[in-house]
């Protein structure tokens, strides 16, 4: 009953549903068919995730390479399309995080950002682009989070002095700095931890 348009789309929609049975409706050669499946189960970070048991891998005999150009103000518009989809799509992660949807193991620190660098780069510059372009962006959402040590912090004390409309205390500004300087150890640890039980799973 619900629309995957991407791979992503249909990933997120079985991953939640282990062992659930489902109905799929798909086209194929023109057709349009419905199947009632039993979505398979996978350990995945220690969670039991739903698997459909398709790949969208492909042979490299089988590939088929699409190249779409764009004139500067379309590709600007294009760019800014991509950047704010994938804007949000950061956001809305890490709000599943906050409330339990998705595991706080999929926080990633600078040893797998480094493997993913490397992955990336060795399979081409434009991969390689692409992933410094994802990177960037998320670092850009995090800096934005209410964290007093934070730009988003920041903004939250800016805000609150103009409706107050007179500087906060020099307490309250240190209890804040303390708060902010706590956050960013826990969740620093809690990457580095996640890093290396994955380096030390492989």
């Amino acid at each position: 009953g619900e629309a995957v348009p991407t791979w992503r789309a249909l990933t997120e929609a079985v991953s939640p549903r282990p062992g659930e049975t489902v109905e799929i409706t798909y086209r194929r050669g023109g057709e349009t068919r419905t199947v009632e499946t039993s979505l398979g189960t996978v350990e995945q970070d220690g969670e039991e995730r739903g698997m459909l048991g398709i790949s969208n891998r492909v042979e490299p005999s089988d590939r088929r390479v699409s190249v779409r150009e764009y004139g500067p103000v379309a590709a600007l518009g294009e760019a800014t399309a991509k950047m704010l989809d994938t804007t949000a799509f950061t956001v809305q992660m890490l709000f599943r995080m906050v409330v339990g949807d998705v595991s706080l193991k999929n926080i990633s620190g600078p040893v797998n950002i480094a493997q993913y660098a490397g992955s990336s780069a060795s399979a081409g510059s434009e991969y390689f682009i692409g992933f410094l372009a994802i990177v960037s962006i998320s670092l850009g959402v995090l800096n934005l989070l209410p964290i007093p040590m934070l730009d988003g912090g920041q903004i939250v004390y800016q805000t609150v002095e103009w409706i107050k409309g007179s500087p906060l205390s020099e307490r309250a500004q240190m209890i804040g700095q303390q708060v902010g300087i706590l956050a960013l150890i826990a969740i620093m640890g809690l990457a580095f931890y996640n890093d290396l039980t994955r380096l030390f799973a492989q």
